[in-house]
């Protein structure tokens, strides 16, 4: 009855006094009715209305408590209060909400859920919770949990949207430095959904670290370009850059991958394929990369790169302009004659009385054989007239 009217703050001495016993007689009575010492049953009481007092929330600070429960300071009250407990006395003042983010920040997510479901339980609109309990879900992978916990957070307190957001841009940027890139796209969308004002720095930290290069630097930055096309030039410039510290083949392939966010290499990279292309040996190999350059760069400089490839080859062509509509003599031919011509447009020949329209040559000389009927009368000179288009036409001819 002492003890709990003075709310545990009371002597051993000062019991003994009122009840009219020795310390010494008061302690052997004491401990064989109870099993304790008096000095330490009067340290639980104390404990026990210090911990109401803590639970009912009527006190400003620990220090008041202390003072207030008869400690001489707080850091007796501490020392005391720990080694009763196991904690000292503002770990065990947390709310639960408190605790469970040491054991998330500790990774212990069954302890923290626990902790979280208990608080939701006794106080439903308690928004942090709900947050936190999202957070729980979010580090084991349920996605749809942590969704549902994250709504009613919001739903509770619109304001939480920004939080969540700002969580979920934490996890892809840890995630995006650890390179596991799994999660990030899914966990970066989320945080703009929530806040859209994320959007560019998330596009500039994808842009800091793709530019860092490494083995997943291209996915990075596409995905830094997905959230602000305005990053474009950057990537294009540093691409541009990265092919010309290379050469051949891995050359073209960077290059390549600057043209994906800008065309403004498509001249240098057709250029680059029809080097290739002519330095191929056989027409299968040379086409295969003709056709690639074509995606690349107009008729005409694919046209002079094929001119130069067949000179390398033949040796140097007649070279004759059609750009006046006048017939143009060219050549002198004989039975069994070949000629191998390039020609950007169609254009008109003619031996003796037959005329004839010869097909547009291109990317692939095109070859004429003089047969027994291409033969017929006394002229054995072969003439060039444009058609519609004016035309340069080159052409080799293979005598018999």
């Amino acid at each position: 009855m002492l003890v709990d009217e003075s709310f545990g703050n009371i002597s051993v001495r000062s019991v003994c006094e009122k009840v009219g016993k020795s310390e010494r007689q008061f302690n052997r009575k004491f401990n064989e009715i109870v099993g304790i010492p008096p000095l330490q049953y009067i340290k639980i009481r104390q404990l026990h209305f210090i911990i109401n007092r803590i639970h009912r929330n009527h006190f400003e600070s620990i220090k008041e408590l202390a003072y207030d429960t008869g400690f001489y300071d707080p850091a007796h009250f501490n020392h005391s209060f720990k080694k009763l407990t196991g904690m000292s006395p503002g770990a065990f003042i947390k709310s639960d909400v408190d605790k469970a983010k040491e054991f998330i920040q500790a990774g212990m997510y069954h302890q923290a859920i626990s902790l979280l479901e208990k608080e939701i339980a006794d106080n439903p609109t308690n928004a942090e919770a709900h947050y936190q309990l999202g957070i729980c879900y979010v580090d084991q992978g349920n996605s749809n949990r942590a969704e549902e916990k994250f709504s009613i957070s919001v739903h509770l307190k619109p304001d939480y949207r920004f939080k969540i957001g700002r969580a979920y841009k934490k996890m892809a940027d840890v995630a995006l430095n650890r390179g596991k890139l799994s999660s990030i796209r899914s966990h970066y969308d989320k945080a703009i959904n929530y806040n859209p004002s994320l959007r560019k720095d998330i596009a500039s930290n994808l842009l800091k670290k793709g530019l860092q290069g490494g083995k997943n630097a291209d996915v990075i930055l596409s995905q830094a370009i997905s959230y602000n096309r305005k990053l474009e030039k950057e990537v294009t410039n540093y691409y541009y850059a990265l092919s010309q510290q290379t050469t051949g083949g891995k050359s073209l392939e960077i290059l390549k991958k600057a043209n994906n966010y800008s065309r403004k290499y498509d001249s240098e990279i057709g250029n680059k394929l029809l080097e290739i292309a002519n330095r191929q040996e056989s027409e299968s190999s040379r086409k295969k990369y003709i056709e690639e350059a074509s995606n690349y760069t107009d008729k005409k400089t694919l046209f002079h790169a094929t001119v130069q490839y067949y000179t390398d080859r033949l040796g140097h062509p007649k070279k004759i302009e059609l750009n006046t509509g006048e017939w143009v003599e060219a050549e002198t031919v004989e039975y069994g004659d070949k000629i191998h011509y390039l020609s950007m447009y169609n254009f008109k020949t003619r031996k003796g009385g037959a005329v004839r329209l010869w097909k547009a040559a291109i990317l692939e000389k095109n070859l004429f054989l003089f047969t027994d009927s291409d033969m017929i009368g006394n002229d054995i000179s072969l003439w060039f007239s444009k058609n519609y288009k004016n035309t340069t036409v080159y052409f080799w001819t293979e005598k018999i």
